[in-house]
């Protein structure tokens, strides 16, 4: 799917017992040119890899794990190569409400990946869990700007998805699952009558954030609001539109990030903050940047923004949001 299309253009209806296993074939994945300083270094392939087995593989440890949460939610696992559990995050999910995880190296994110997928970004995705229009119980995944992105089991690459149920993903070389939780969850002793109980998982594959030469606001869509931001480099508004916002608009110092290469400050980290709207509301989410961001002197991670609010990014940059009239 391309990049410039809208959003919630691809939906399908997953049987994750369905996946057939494939040989891993290196013509087959998906090539990643990955800029780096070692020229000899190949490019990155997304692997593909068997959902099944991972599960079966490591389903007593994630048992174990999802004992411990009995409430609605969903619970993302990373594994080491596909080969032993390097940690994991929850993210509870009620109605009218949303939760975030950020999942990358960085020893600040909420699920760190392991060290040894070097192709993995500090801050590589974005979990937002919440209800959509329907009042399904979703969790989206979000590409926090990467080359890269994150792949499914067969290796194809994706921007963003949203899925309302169990899901298999790879970032960086490390095999991720996504399980939901819930007193609804009995999970039996054996490993393949477990994975064939998975339920039907609703799959939607959504655009990337909008990167710098897409812009906020094309000139074919209506401004949303403004977007107001003071820096040591002056004051800019930045007009943005309804489907920048839904698609989610990344600030940091990054090239492919709104500020990318003209904030000059050291004190916004690389990706600083993921604006976008869940659940019906417009949420700002702290990516795990080093600085943080403030909203009334109090370090916030997550909150929904309305007309009027001020966030201060790492203490060096003030974004206020205006709606447009």
């Amino acid at each position: 799917m391309s990049r410039d299309e809208g959003n919630n253009t691809a939906v399908s209806k997953v049987r994750w017992t369905d996946l057939v296993p494939q040989v891993l074939s290196g013509e087959e994945r998906v090539v990643v040119p990955v800029p780096s300083a070692d020229d000899d270094q190949p490019p990155f392939r997304h692997p593909r890899f068997n959902p099944r087995q991972l599960f079966i593989d490591h389903y007593q440890v994630v048992r174990r794990t999802l004992s411990s949460y009995r409430t609605p939610g969903f619970l993302l696992l990373a594994f080491k190569e596909g080969k032993e559990l390097s940690g994991h995050t929850w993210l509870s999910a009620h109605p009218g409400q949303t939760r975030a995880a950020i999942l990358g190296r960085h020893q600040k994110a909420s699920l760190v990946l392991p060290s040894e997928c070097r192709y993995a970004a500090l801050r590589h995705l974005a979990a937002l869990s919440g209800t959509d229009a329907t009042g399904r119980t979703v969790l989206r995944l979000i590409n926090l700007q990467t080359e890269i992105g994150f792949a499914d089991p067969e290796g194809r690459q994706m921007e963003a998805m949203e899925v309302d149920g169990a899901a298999f993903f790879s970032v960086g070389g490390a095999a991720l699952m996504i399980l939901p939780t819930g007193p609804l969850f009995e999970w039996p002793h054996d490993a393949a009558q477990a994975y064939a109980q998975l339920p039907d998982t609703h799959h939607r594959q959504q655009s990337r954030p909008r990167t710098v030469e897409i812009g906020l606001c094309k000139q074919t869509e209506v401004p949303m609001g403004i977007l107001r931001v003071e820096g040591s480099l002056g004051v800019r508004n930045l007009r943005v539109s309804a489907a920048a916002l839904r698609e989610g608009v990344v600030i940091g110092r990054d090239d492919q990030c709104v500020l990318g290469g003209t904030a000059a400050d050291e004190g916004l980290s690389r990706v600083h903050l993921l604006l976008t709207y869940h659940s019906g509301r417009l949420m700002a989410i702290d990516t795990s940047s080093t600085n943080g961001t403030y909203w009334e002197d109090q370090r916030i991670h997550l909150m929904p923004v309305s007309e009027g609010i001020s966030l201060d990014l790492g203490g060096v940059l003030e974004l206020t949001w205006h709606v447009s009239n």
